[in-house]
């Protein structure tokens, strides 16, 4: 072959250039007609002595390629479990970080795997540290507008303003201008500001937007505004502050009658002390960092009563409390948190003109309008002569709560909504509890049990826990006067069964283990209980030994040694009682009362386990929207097919307790 015929191509180095090399293999041999034998398209003579060389050939290449197919989806895995796990830190660089990142995608790029543009800015948002908290809040607010140039151009900009990347007069550059944003051998796009549209300068020097500051600053009248960046006490800046310094912008507004809804305030902040109720001052002033370079500080936090404006008309304003407001005496105006907000499970949306606050159903609680450049919330704020207004109201939504949940106690409570364990509740951080009679009635004892013991188990249905209540002096409506528990030691979670004898123990268990392998699809274990002869029973060991479960009982006398089962049925029967007392019913209920509380104790926190027992077996946080007051007035809706004409449409009832197998509730007519 002579030496102008020669071509050179690539050496192909596995998955990592495989693409470019089969395309560069393809179009040699095109070009020498010898594609056909690759391919299989290419026809041989009959007994040529080539055809087997061809098939070899044909053959060698697809399994090639069925090779590199797998290691093609080994290596995308791979770059993609990198790519979603970067990580950057406050001493790292951005251009590294953003360098390390392009590098990722160039290679899933070249293997025909590209990572669209929005993943890839969720990607890149997540990677950034806690101190990019603010700008990453005000860039997702942009929702499908942002694109990823405009999230490096923000990204930059930001660096730039933090004094770690230095620009046309900062200094030495860095492969002049070069970052991660381009092709290795392009340079840098100029940085556009996002005040006047114009290049080379971010909208902190933006000469337009000091000269319009310079001009209005002496009018009366005139609003302006700074974006705040970290700063200490002292006002000088601070990368790393720290504590509670808060970033807010200062406003000059309306005064103290308007709320400006803020993306970069991560807490609701008002100048008027008067607006607070249930005022907690902090031991020391927290900074609160002003964009002109200035620091002042928030002294305390309270709650603001507030009514929200959704409409026109009377029944379209909701009215709400805002809470851990902080109170910034200096501070121009009012401002409602986006961030503080969405921790609540709000989603915050801005539009061209209004802006809309949703609940986790997506129905809107809040508005705001677009007032100049900024967003105002229509809203009003109840001012009140007497401070303990709101006091009184949230202590009153606290005893709700209280009877709601089998009489719970004020702490679980609280615990269970600062840390957002459960759903579909409104219960306030602050308040006390009235005094409840019924508890007292209820609850007293001589001496409390031990608190219980840490979880021993490391999965569902590993320890089970089983106890026998009973007799009840007076029978329930279907009979009982015992009631047998059995309860999940991992999850904590608590099933009851009503029983006319104890003798149905076995019968109940059959039910019960059948129901939860079912759900969790894993067996028992062991069942620990007493040596109750309920469970010791020929019949009752037998099941166990047919189904492989250990059984554990504890020593004569010693009861203690089942307290996990023992302070169960203890608090149950307490929490009956007092539901019981407190609805004013017979004693007749107690097995419904029994059952409510064992409904509403699987979806409350315990001491033994830091979420409530419902997620812990479910793996989500349960929702008690659906909770009632045990004994409540209740209207049943009367079926057309079963009134006639001017029949009353609904029964008047009492509440006692929520149906397991089907979606509604438990009715009682009197």
């Amino acid at each position: 072959m002579a030496q102008e015929d020669k071509l050179f191509i690539d050496k192909l180095e596995g998955v990592k250039n495989w693409q470019v090399w089969k395309y560069q293999m393809q179009v040699i041999l095109e070009a020498r007609e010898l594609w056909g034998h690759v391919d299989g398209t290419a026809t041989s003579p009959a007994l040529s002595e080539s055809s087997s060389s061809s098939s070899s050939a044909q053959t060698a290449f697809e399994k090639a390629q069925k090779k590199t197919r797998v290691l093609l989806v080994t290596s995308i895995n791979s770059d993609l479990q990198k790519f979603f796990s970067l990580k950057m830190k406050d001493c790292d660089s951005l251009d590294d970080h953003l360098r390390r990142m392009k590098e990722i995608t160039d290679q899933l790029a070249a293997i025909k795997a590209p990572i669209p543009e929005d993943e890839h800015i969720v990607a890149l948002l997540l990677s950034l540290p806690r101190s990019y908290n603010t700008l990453t809040t005000a860039l997702t607010a942009k929702g499908d507008e942002l694109s990823l140039t405009q999230v490096h151009q923000a990204l930059m900009s930001e660096e730039e303003k933090r004094g770690l990347y230095k620009g046309k007069d900062g200094g030495d550059r860095v492969d002049k201008g070069e970052t991660a944003l381009q092709h290795e051998k392009t340079s840098r796009k100029p940085i556009k500001c996002f005040g006047c549209g114009e290049e080379n300068h971010v909208i902190r020097n933006c000469p337009k937007r000091k000269k319009g500051q310079h001009e209005n600053r002496n009018k009366p009248g005139n609003s302006y505004k700074h974006k705040a960046t970290p700063a200490d006490a002292d006002g000088k800046r601070n990368e790393d502050s720290g504590g509670n310094v808060f970033v807010v912008g200062l406003i000059a507004a309306e005064g103290n009658s308007c709320w400006i809804i803020d993306s970069g305030a991560s807490q609701h902040m008002t100048a008027n002390r008067d607006l607070l109720v249930n005022y907690c001052e902090f031991p020391e002033p927290e900074p609160v960092a002003l964009g002109d370079g200035r620091s002042v500080n928030a002294y305390g936090y309270g709650q603001v009563d507030i009514t929200m404006i959704l409409g026109n008309k009377e029944k379209d304003q909701r009215k709400s409390i805002l809470t851990k407001v902080l109170y910034v005496p200096k501070l121009a105006t009012n401002l409602f948190s986006a961030r503080a907000a969405a921790s609540k499970g709000k989603v915050v949306q801005f539009g061209h003109t209004l802006c809309w606050i949703k609940d986790s159903k997506g129905q809107v609680v809040a508005r705001g309008r677009l007032v100049g450049n900024m967003y105002r919330l229509d809203c009003k704020v109840n001012k009140h002569g007497n401070r303990t207004s709101i006091a009184n109201e949230t202590g009153a939504k606290l005893d709700l709560w209280h009877q709601r949940m089998a009489h719970l106690n004020a702490g679980q409570m609280k615990i269970m909504a600062s840390k957002e364990l459960i759903t579909g509740t409104d219960i306030p951080g602050t308040g006390k509890l009235s005094v409840c009679e019924p508890c007292a009635e209820g609850k007293a004892h001589r001496a409390p049990f031990k608190p219980a013991g840490e979880i021993k188990s490391t999965r569902r249905l590993e320890l089970v826990h089983s106890d026998v209540a009973g007799p009840m002096k007076t029978e329930s409506f279907g009979g009982a006067k015992y009631f047998v528990t059995f309860i999940d030691d991992y999850s904590r979670c608590v099933t009851v069964y009503p029983m006319k004898y104890k003798s149905e123990v076995l019968e109940k268990f059959k039910e019960w283990e059948a129901a939860v392998t079912n759900q969790a699809e894993c067996k028992i274990k062991t069942l620990q209980t007493d040596n109750g002869g309920e469970y010791t029973s020929t019949e009752f060991q037998d099941f166990l030994k047919e189904k492989g479960i250990r059984h554990e009982t504890t020593v004569p006398h010693s009861p203690q040694q089942n307290g996990v089962a023992e302070r169960m049925n203890r608090t149950l029967q307490e929490a009956a009682l007092s539901m019981i007392l407190h609805a004013g019913l017979s004693k007749a209920f107690w097995a419904e009362a029994v059952c409510n509380a064992a409904y509403v104790r699987n979806r409350v926190i315990t001491t033994a386990t830091a979420v409530t027992p419902y997620e812990r077996w479910y793996g989500k946080k349960p929702d008690v929207s659906n909770l009632r007051v045990f004994g409540c007035t209740a209207y049943a809706h009367v079926p057309d097919a079963s009134r006639q004409k001017l029949d009353q449409k609904a029964v008047k009832m009492r509440f006692v307790g929520y149906s397991l197998t089907q979606k509604g509730y438990r009715l009682y007519e009197e």
